[in-house]
C-alpha cells in the first residue's frame, strides 16, 4: 500500500561492500556475513503501495522533496500521508532518514502516490480513504512493514485479467507485479498456495519454495520455507527479536541487527553497531581501527558513489522527477523509478 520499498531489516540497511577484503587476505572470519553494506537502499516500508503486500522492488512516488499541496486532493491524501509517514518514522528511527530527504520529501511521495492510486481505473481507494487512515494510524509495525493493511486495498471493480498497477483497482484485491510496475488482476493466492511473480496477498509472505504461507509469530519455530513476521529474524530455528546496539550478531546463528534502528552487525566484532549517514557531498564507505568498523551511508537524498575497500566514496545527491538517472551512478529519490533513463512517478493509471 505504500510506496514500495522494501524491508531492509533481513536485508540490512549498510550495501555491499566484501568483508573479506575489509579483514585482510586471510578471508572472511567463520560465522561473518559475506558482506557489508554502505549505501542504504531505498527501502523501508514507506505504508507503502496502498496495496498489495506483494512487491518486493523498491519503487515509490516522490515528491521531490518539497512540501505537497493538497489542493483538489481526489481523496484526504494529505491525511493518508501525514498518517503513514508518522508511523514509518516511529517503527524505523534508524531507517527513515536513510530513506527519506526530510519529513517533506515522505509526504509528498505518498500524496503523490494516494492521488496517482485513487485516479486508477476500479480503484476503491477514494472510498476508503477515512478507513485506510484509521488503519495507517493503529496498525503495528509488523503489519505496516508487511503491508498489511486491508482497509487500503478494500476489492475495486477490476476483473481478474484486467491490466492493473495496485491491488486496489482489482476485484481480488491482488494485483502481483512485474518490474515494469504494472500487473493484472488474479484470483487471491490461499495459504500453501503457488507465489504470483514472488508476491502473495495482504496476510502471506512468499518462502523460500514459492509458496504463500502465513508469517510465523515471535517465539515459533521458523525456517527458510516458515518466515518470521517483518519484525523478526530466524535465529537458531526460532523467531526472535532484532539484535539491538552492542548486541552479538549473525556468527553462529546470531540473530541480525536491526537495521530500522539504524543498526548494522559489524564483520570484525560481530556486534551490532550504528550506521552513520552522511549527506549529499560527503564521504560515505567502510573503515576498520582495530576491531572496530565504521561504515557510513547516505542520507534519502544522496546515494554512495565511488566506495572501496582501499578508498572512501562520495554522497552523490539523488535524481528528482524529470532529472537524468542511471542504476548505479545516478539513483532517483524514494518515490520515483528511473525509466527510460529519467526519473518519474510510478503511476497505476497507465498500466493498460
Amino acid at each position: 500500500m505504500w510506496i514500495e520499498v522494501s524491508r531492509a531489516r533481513e536485508v540490512g540497511i549498510v550495501g555491499a561492500l566484501l568483508v573479506a577484503s575489509v579483514v585482510g587476505c586471510s578471508g572472511t572470519p567463520e560465522g561473518s556475513p559475506s558482506s557489508i553494506a554502505v549505501d542504504a537502499p531505498a527501502t523501508e516500508p514507506i505504508p507503502g503501495d496502498y496495496g498489495d503486500s506483494a512487491s518486493s522492488a523498491p519503487q515509490p512516488g516522490v515528491g521531490g522533496g518539497s512540501t505537497p499541496s493538497t489542493s483538489g486532493d481526489p481523496t484526504p491524501c494529505s491525511q493518508i500521508a501525514r498518517a503513514a509517514c508518522t508511523r514509518l518514522a516511529q517503527c524505523g528511527p534508524g531507517l527513515f532518514p536513510a530513506v527519506w530527504e526530510d519529513d517533506a520529501h515522505c509526504l509528498g511521495a505518498h500524496v503523490e502516490r494516494c492521488e496517482r492510486v485513487a485516479l486508477a481505473a476500479g480503484s476503491s481507494l477514494a472510498a476508503g480513504s477515512a478507513a485506510c487512515q484509521t488503519a495507517i494510524e493503529r496498525a503495528s509495525c509488523a503489519d505496516l512493514a508487511e503491508d498489511a493493511l486491508s482497509a487500503c486495498s478494500a476489492p475495486g471493480a477490476l476483473s481478474d485479467g484486467a491490466a492493473c498497477g495496485h491491488g486496489s483497482q482489482c476485484k481480488s484485491g491482488f494485483c502481483p507485479r512485474s518490474e515494469s510496475g504494472c500487473g493484472v488482476c488474479t484470483a487471491r493466492v490461499v495459504a500453501g498456495g503457488a507465489c504470483v511473480r514472488g508476491a502473495c496477498p495482504t496476510g502471506l509472505a512468499c518462502n523460500a519454495a514459492g509458496a504463500c504461507v502465513a508469517p510465523v509469530v515471535k517465539g515459533a519455530a521458523c525456517s527458510a520455507l516458515s518466515p518470521c513476521r517483518a519484525t523478526e529474524t530466524c535465529s537458531g530455528g526460532v523467531c526472535v527479536a532484532f539484535g539491538a546496539a552492542g548486541a552479538a550478531c549473525e556468527a553462529g546463528g546470531l540473530p541480525k541487527c536491526d537495521a530500522a534502528l539504524g543498526l548494522f552487525c559489524d564483520p570484525v566484532s560481530n556486534v551490532c553497531r550504528a550506521l552513520e549517514l552522511a549527506p549529499a557531498g560527503q564521504s560515505c564507505g567502510v573503515s576498520v581501527a582495530g576491531r572496530v568498523t565504521t561504515a557510513t551511508s547516505c542520507t534519502g537524498a544522496g546515494q554512495c558513489v565511488g566506495a572501496t575497500l582501499a578508498q572512501p566514496g562520495t554522497c552523490v545527491a539523488r535524481r528528482r522527477a524529470g532529472e537524468a538517472c542511471d542504476a548505479t551512478t545516478t539513483g532517483c529519490l524514494t518515490g520515483l523509478e528511473c525509466r527510460g533513463g529519467v526519473c518519474a512517478h510510478p503511476d497505476p493509471g497507465a498500466c493498460k
